[in-house]
C-alpha cells in the first residue's frame, strides 16, 4: 500500500509571505499619499485614497494574523481559510484538478488550480449571494499558499487526491 501523503498528518499551508509584504506595502503606500493629499485640503482625494489604504493595511494585517488565511489538507479534503470567506472541498468531490488562466488585470492572466467536480457536486460550491460572487470562488485554488507556485501546488493537491479520494 501506497504511503499517504504527510504520513497520513494533515498539512496547513500558510498564505504566502510576498502577498502579505505585497499588500502592506501598497497599504502604507496609499497611507502615505493620503497623508500629503490631506497637507494639501483634499478631504474627498484623501478619503477615496483612504479606502485603498484600508484595504491594503487590512489585507496585510490579516496576512500576519496566524491562521488566518491558510489551505488545510487532510483525508477527508481541503479547506481554504480567509477573513472574508472560507470553504471545505471533499476529496470525494472532485473529479480532476487541472491548471488554467484566469483573466488579471486589464491584460493579464494568472495562473490557478481548477477544481472539476463530479456529477452532482457542482451547484452546491456556486456562489449564493451577490457578496459571495465577488469573493474568491470555490471552483480555484489560487498558488497563495506556502510559497508555492502553481506547478507544485498542482501536484500537491493533485497527490492528496488521488490518495484519498481517486
Amino acid at each position: 500500500m501506497e504511503t499517504p501523503p504527510n504520513d497520513g498528518e494533515p498539512l496547513v499551508l500558510r498564505g504566502s509571505r510576498a502577498g502579505t509584504v505585497a499588500a502592506l506595502g501598497v497599504g502604507l503606500l496609499f497611507t502615505l499619499f493620503v497623508l500629503v493629499l490631506l497637507s494639501a485640503g483634499d478631504v474627498l482625494p484623501a478619503f477615496v485614497v483612504g479606502m485603498f489604504a484600508l484595504v491594503g493595511l487590512g489585507a496585510g494585517i490579516a496576512g500576519l494574523i496566524p491562521r488566518a488565511a491558510n489551505l488545510r489538507l487532510d483525508d477527508q479534503g481541503y479547506a481554504v481559510t480567509s477573513p472574508l470567506r472560507s470553504w471545505r472541498i471533499g476529496w470525494n468531490e472532485i473529479d480532476r484538478l487541472e491548471r488554467t488562466e484566469l483573466p488579471a488585470g486589464r491584460r493579464g492572466t494568472t495562473p490557478v488550480v481548477e477544481v472539476v467536480f463530479r456529477d452532482g457536486f457542482e451547484r452546491q460550491h456556486l456562489p449564493q449571494t451577490r457578496l459571495s460572487k465577488l469573493l474568491p470562488d470555490e471552483h480555484y485554488v489560487y498558488p497563495a499558499y506556502g510559497n508555492l507556485d502553481i506547478e507544485r501546488l498542482l501536484a500537491l493537491l493533485d497527490q492528496w487526491h488521488t490518495h484519498y479520494g481517486g
